[in-house]
């Protein structure tokens, strides 16, 4: 489980950046489909989500393992900015993320992934533990999948669809 799920995080950039290829810098900014966000919102809102969800993993995990070494916070002001300044500077910031999580996930044993770790945050209202390999696959698949559903709706508007791309649902 510890392989497939860093294998899905290191999948998620590239199917980010598949998902708006070939589209022109206009078109990242055209909203084609009335009250939705534009596929450069879109992929703002996914990487800014990631950086919230790694806090959440760091701040669930770490007080239990002692022993991993220091990560680097996901959230930060400067973070923000470099998302908010351009599809390049958003891409850095994910895959500099991604990197960050992925060291980090490496570092625990397999039976972590399965592992109820007490509610953090916004958890702690649902009373929801954290499981790794639950946050993963929402905070990863799940959400970046809704998106992505949007931004092919997007696609399909420009009349620019891609075939791989319609069987995403929105599902989060």
């Amino acid at each position: 489980m510890k392989i497939e799920l860093i294998e899905r995080l290191r999948a998620v950039g590239p199917r980010v950046r598949a998902a708006i290829e070939g589209l022109a810098p206009a078109e990242l900014d055209l909203q084609p489909i009335d009250g939705k966000w534009s596929t450069r919102e879109c992929l703002e809102h996914i990487v800014l989500v990631d950086l919230g969800w790694t806090d959440i993993l760091y701040e669930a995990v770490c007080p239990h393992h002692p022993e991993v070494k220091q990560h680097v916070k996901g959230w930060s002001d400067a973070a923000q900015k470099q998302v908010k300044q351009s599809i390049e500077g958003a891409f850095h910031v994910l895959d500099r993320n991604h990197a960050e999580v992925i060291a980090f996930l490496q570092q625990l044993p397999e039976a972590c992934f399965d592992k109820e770790y007490p509610p953090v945050q916004w958890l702690v209202y649902t009373k929801a533990p954290f499981v790794i390999k639950d946050g993963v696959n929402w905070g990863l698949n799940l959400h970046v999948d809704h998106h992505l559903a949007h931004v092919h709706d997007k696609r399909v508007a420009l009349g620019k669809p891609l075939a791989w791309m319609a069987d995403l649902k929105k599902c989060c």
